[in-house]
Order: C-alpha cells, then sequence, then structure tokens
C-alpha cells in the first residue's frame, strides 16, 4: 500500500510562531536524492521545524518534535541535518542523545547514509571514531558531531543547530549550560536548539516545561509539534486498562493511529499489539498513544475543605476492620479502624509509634473480644509484620494493587457522599496535609516516595476503611 493510501493524521498540538516561508521544501527535495521520501506527517514537521522569518533567521529558538518511536523524529532530524550540511551555511551541527549508545547509533546511521550515495560523501574530508564523541567534518569546513550527554552534561554542547535527543531526559543543570551558549551565537548567526522525544515521564521537568509553553501557543520563542492520542476514558471508569478488558480506551485502533501517523506504513498493527500484551500499561500509554505521566507531587492527597468538612466527634461503634501500615524506612507504624456510626462508617486511628515491633501484640490486643479483620497490604513496607502476626494467630485480608487503588477511591467518594467521617488526630490530619497520590492506570494510591510527611495513619484508614467493605458487604452497600 503507498503512502498515499493512508489517511494523513494531524499533530494533536502545532504551533509555528508568526513566519513568511520555510525552507522544508528545499530540504525535503534534497533528501529525497539520497533515497528519503518523508511522509505528509513528517513533510508537515519539516515545514514547521525550518519555518523562517523575514529576515531569512528560524522563526524561532527552540523547536520540539514529540511522537511515539520510530514515528517521525529520527527521519526529520537526519533530513534537517542533511540541509544543514549541504544546502545552509551551518558550520557545526552537534547531535546529542542521553546514552553513549544512543548517540552512537545515530552517528552510523548518518555515516551509512553519506557512505551510500557518492554526491554526500565525494564531500567528506575526515571521519572520526573517537570513542563518545565521534564525527564527520567536510571539505567546506563544516562539521556534525554526535555527543553523549551523560558524559559530558551541557558542556561543549554548541553549534548552528544543536539536537538534543531523548529530551525527556533533560535536568535543568544541562539547559542552565546549554542555553547561554547558544543565545550568545544568535548574535551574529541563525542557531535552532532542536528537542526530540517521546511523551514525557513524571520527572520530564525541562520537556514538560516546553510542553505547557507549546501547547498553550503563542510563544515567539518556540515551535511545537505534537502527535499524541487524546486521554480519554474507558468505558468502564475503574478499568485498570489490562490488555483486552472491554471498552479499554489502550485497546483502541483508532487512539493508536493518531498518536502513530507511521502505524501501517513502517509500524504494523500487529506489532503494537504485541506492545499492548507486553509493556505496562503505563508505559503503552505514554510510549505509544502519548499519554504524559504527571509528577506525583503535583497531585494533592484530598481537598483539606473536605476532610475538614467530615471531622465526627461521635464515638466509635462496632469495629468493622483494623488497617496497617508502615513507613518506607520503618521508623513508624500506624493502626487504624473502621467503624460502624448511625451515619456510616468512621475512621479513626488506634495507635501510631515508633518502629514496628510492637505492632502485633497491640493488634492482639485491641483484638482480643473479636476476630475482626486486619488489612494489611503485602506490596507494601507493612509486609515486614506478615510473620509476627501470624505468631499471635492474626489472619490478614491482602487487598491486591487493584484493591488498594479502589480502596483510595472510596475513601474520596465516602467523604465526597457524607459517609465516611474521621475522628480528629493530629498525626492523621498532618498525613493528609503532606500525602500526595501516584498514578495507577487512570486510578491512584497514596505515595510514599512523594509525600512530605509520615503518611502511615492516612493508609491505614484507607485500608480499614477497604476491610470493612470486605467483611461487611451489607455496610458497604450503604456507604457507596
Amino acid at each position: 500500500m503507498s503512502v498515499a493510501q493512508f489517511p494523513f493524521v494531524a499533530p494533536a498540538h502545532l504551533w509555528v510562531p508568526e513566519h513568511t516561508s520555510t525552507s522544508g521544501a528545499e530540504a525535503a527535495d534534497f533528501a529525497e536524492t539520497c533515497g528519503i521520501v518523508l511522509d505528509p506527517e513528517q513533510r508537515l514537521a519539516l515545514d514547521s521545524l525550518l519555518a523562517e522569518k523575514p529576515n531569512g533567521k528560524w522563526s524561532a529558538f527552540e523547536a520540539c518534535l514529540v511522537a511515539a518511536r520510530q514515528n517521525l523524529k529520527t527521519f526529520v532530524f537526519e533530513v534537517v541535518v542533511l540541509a544543514d550540511l549541504y544546502l545552509f551555511d551551518s558550520q557545526l551541527v552537534v547531535w546529542t542523545a542521553h546514552e553513549f549508545d544512543t548517540a552512537t547509533e545515530s552517528f552510523l546511521h548518518m555515516k551509512e547514509l553519506i557512505d551510500t550515495f557518492p554526491h554526500l560523501s565525494s564531500r567528506v574530508k575526515k571521519v572520526s571514531n573517537a570513542n563518545g564523541d565521534e564525527g564527520i567534518e567536510f571539505h567546506g569546513g563544516q562539521r556534525l558531531r554526535f555527543k553523549a550527554r551523560t558524559k559530558v552534561g551541557g558542556r561543549g554542547i554548541t553549534g548552528d543547530r544543536v539536537i538534543l535527543d531523548e529530551a525527556f531526559l533533560l535536568t535543568r543543570s544541562m539547559m542552565g549550560t546549554i542555553m547561554p551558549i547558544m543565545s550568545a551565537r544568535s548574535v551574529t548567526g541563525n542557531p535552532q536548539i532542536l528537542y526530540g522525544s517521546s511523551a514525557g515521564k513524571a520527572e520530564a521537568d525541562v520537556l514538560r516545561g516546553l510542553r505547557d509553553r507549546g501547547r498553550a501557543g503563542g510563544d515567539p520563542g518556540l515551535v511545537w509539534v505534537e502527535w499524541c492520542a487524546p486521554v480519554v476514558p474507558c468505558a468502564d471508569e475503574r478499568c485498570f486498562h489490562d490488555a483486552g478488558t472491554p471498552g479499554c480506551t489502550l485497546d483502541d485502533q483508532e487512539q493508536w493511529r493518531k498518536a502513530n501517523p507511521s502505524m501501517g506504513r513502517r509500524i504494523s498493527v500487529e506489532w503494537i499489539a504485541s506492545e499492548r500484551r507486553t509493556m505496562s500499561a503505563d508505559e503503552f500509554a505514554r510510549e505509544r498513544l502519548g499519554w504524559w505521566e504527571e509528577p506525583a507531587s503535583s497531585v494533592a492527597g484530598l481537598p483539606l475543605p473536605l476532610w475538614d468538612a467530615a471531622t465526627s466527634s461521635v464515638p466509635p461503634g462496632t469495629v468493622l476492620a483494623y488497617g496497617v501500615d508502615v513507613t518506607p524506612d520503618f521508623s513508624h507504624a500506624a493502626i487504624a479502624r473502621a467503624t460502624a456510626v448511625p451515619d456510616g462508617i468512621l475512621l479513626d486511628l488506634a495507635a501510631h509509634r515508633r518502629g514496628t515491633s510492637w505492632v502485633a501484640e497491640e493488634m492482639s490486643t485491641l483484638r482480643s473480644e473479636t476476630m475482626t479483620p486486619v488489612a494489611l497490604d503485602l506490596g507494601s513496607p507493612a509486609s515486614v509484620l506478615a510473620d509476627d502476626f501470624r505468631c499471635f494467630g492474626i489472619e490478614t485480608v491482602n487487598p491486591s494493587a487493584r484493591d488498594v487503588a479502589q480502596a483510595c477511591s472510596g475513601l474520596l467518594d465516602g467523604l465526597i457522599r457524607h459517609r465516611v467521617w474521621h475522628a480528629s488526630n493530629p498525626a492523621l490530619d498532618s498525613a493528609v496535609k503532606g500525602a500526595s497520590r501516584r498514578p495507577m492506570g487512570e486510578a491512584w494510591a497514596w505515595s510514599r516516595k512523594n509525600s512530605l510527611v509520615d503518611i502511615s495513619p492516612m493508609v491505614a484508614i484507607t485500608l480499614a476503611l477497604w476491610g470493612a467493605g470486605q467483611s461487611n458487604p451489607d455496610v458497604a452497600l450503604n456507604i457507596w
């Protein structure tokens, strides 16, 4: 099937500052003499990156191309580099990647391309294979260098064109070194930084800042071209994105196409389907659908007005379940309980102390008159208590990762519906104020790593509420 038979896939986000022309067509025509024929989407990206002001300078000092792997970036960047070296007056082009192997692979691919065509190779003066600083020098004085950023940071990265591949791994310290050097060249030259990346990870602060500028539009110093699928809900709002789940957005091939314009051309549907089966849901969503990871620290735990409004002075009723949690460094542990009260379920902190050696004996004392279930997450630091509990004859109910996410959502939902209440407690209130969330598919759970304080009391009450629903389904139905 020819390229023309595939539907054009427009970028989800496109911003190009005011310009009067583009060198994209000229660069694409030259690329065709080297056997490179661009897809329509690649042509659009090339035209955008090489847009020009009336004075002939690039329309923006920074230009960013974001798309899923194997779709656009490398092809387009290679065409830009060829145009720089053979058509434009660029004396130094630097191509960087985060890892040495990636930079070397880009060098070898470009070298092979130049060696293949005599009208390219005839202008080569010297090829350097120096470890970590490969490059090609031309008779006209132009130089093309490939560098790994992990070895040099931002030092020595400058040129008429600098390509920052794998931009989701850029750090602010790197950019703090690169930007001033590049900006100085703008006085007499026409420099440009090209960023290339798939959707950003949670720690991709630099790329996220570019995204926010680019998606907003109106920035005169940035070109932004991004292919991604819209973040839309699954048929079941509690879907955990397991492959093959009916109505799951991650299995929608139309969603795949929106983020992968090369699907059917260079990437087969079968290959993406294989990735879907083997990759984690979060990884597939980022790499193939272009769904960005957001830093957990940017997501607040619970709305404080909602939490304050759920404070109750009603005494605890019949105990329905206990929940236990331990901090990652085992410095503190918490026991919480869920009790039945007239208006729903009351959550309170039964104990919160240093260390973990006391927990099993305390729990045995609390349960001395009943066989109340104890919720213990075996995928958490609290799993260290499992043997202690067995020694005391305490049986536990153990939530799965999905159960943990549902427990967090259940707590929030119960507070909103005024069916879940809590007793005032300084340690618990502190945990709520400092807690952060981490994403789990379309759901979320508490993040010990990104929270500002000891959140074991918060996790413990969440597990106690979940345990109450497991052992008392009739009560749970009355709550939700």
